[in-house]
């Protein structure tokens, strides 16, 4: 007899020229079932966001007027609407530029879903900045029992993580894990910078 909880997978059809309406719809209704994860997502007071969207704007590869790699506007403006119905939690959006340093700018110049955000009054955090803290992985991890990440994303009562699916050399396909390294910090000192992890083989298990 085990005490585990099955897990929900769902998914529903929506077509990619789809209006914002229909995203809306089409997000509302693949996620109405999912009421365990609703039932947390109402409790929090705080949900941090986290969307595959960073990139530079020179190099944005567009299909039909759309972002071919990243999560488009009508997906990100669904998002945050539907928690704005459902919920009473601060929103905050978190992300690490990996594009900053390599071309020593403002990570906010790399935020492809901005005007959205705008568009909603929600924040965006810089998790590259300080403070700090060193985080226990439950169950003491594959490859790795701990990790630095930033305290202002670790204290959120709640992550939400919107990403596309995409091939990856390491990983296979890019999903919810593969996005969510997108929040390791790239600095040193205070930890392992994230190149370090973006490695053939401690990437899969981390």
């Amino acid at each position: 007899m085990t005490n585990e909880v099955p897990y929900s997978v769902r998914a529903v059809h929506c077509d990619y020229r789809a209006e914002d309406e229909a995203v809306y719809e089409a997000l509302k209704r693949a996620t109405e079932p999912l009421t365990r994860v609703w039932d947390r997502l109402k409790r929090a007071k705080t949900i941090a966001l986290k969307f595959n969207q960073d990139f530079p704007p020179d190099h944005l590869v567009l299909f039909e007027g759309m972002r071919q790699s990243l999560v488009s506007d009508k997906v990100a403006r669904a998002t945050l609407r539907l928690l704005r119905e459902k919920t009473t939690a601060e929103l905050f959006v978190a992300d690490i530029s990996a594009y900053q340093q390599r071309d020593n700018m403002d990570p906010t110049a790399f935020i492809q879903i901005a005007s959205v955000l705008n568009e909603f009054d929600v924040p965006y955090v810089n998790a590259d900045l300080p403070p700090f803290g060193v985080y226990q992985v439950p169950g003491g991890g594959q490859m790795f029992k701990q990790y630095v990440m930033s305290e202002c994303l670790m204290q959120a009562d709640a992550l939400v993580n919107v990403q596309r699916m995409k091939s990856h050399a390491f990983m296979g396909i890019t999903l919810t894990l593969k996005n969510l390294f997108g929040l390791v910090p790239m600095q040193e000192p205070d930890g392992r910078s994230r190149q370090y992890f973006h490695h053939l083989v401690r990437m899969p298990y981390m």
